[in-house]
């Protein structure tokens, strides 16, 4: 758990979990990005998912039950923007690294801009 500017807790993302059909384990994180390693619970086949860390908002149910803010694992309809699957670990890694060095340059880029303001 970490607080955010708002001085809310977020509740992090874990570092192990399952489904109904893989296991899931974290190999790396940077950041809002994460490499985990994606296990078939059934046939042991295992696929290496990179993803970008959301913040969903917290959230009152029906019910009146509460979700607090927390971290969370990109949907299904934005696999492809912001989760990728991938065959190899090796593979999976470059993605992730591509990715952090394009967020590291788009950062300072607008650092930059601010500082020319």
């Amino acid at each position: 758990m970490y607080g955010t500017e708002k001085g809310n807790d977020v509740y992090e993302l874990p570092t192990y979990f399952a489904d109904r059909t893989f296991v899931y384990e974290q190999v790396c994180r940077q950041g809002r990005l994460a490499l985990y390693c994606q296990t078939h619970k059934v046939a042991a086949v295992q696929r290496y998912e990179v993803v970008r860390i959301r913040i969903r908002a917290a959230h009152t149910w029906p019910n009146g039950s509460q979700t607090p803010e927390h971290e969370a694992y990109p949907s299904p309809e934005s696999w492809g923007r912001d989760g990728w699957t991938f065959y190899t670990q090796e593979a999976a890694t470059k993605h992730m690294t591509a990715l952090a060095i394009a967020q590291a340059f788009s950062a300072l880029r607008e650092v930059e801009e601010a500082s020319r303001q």
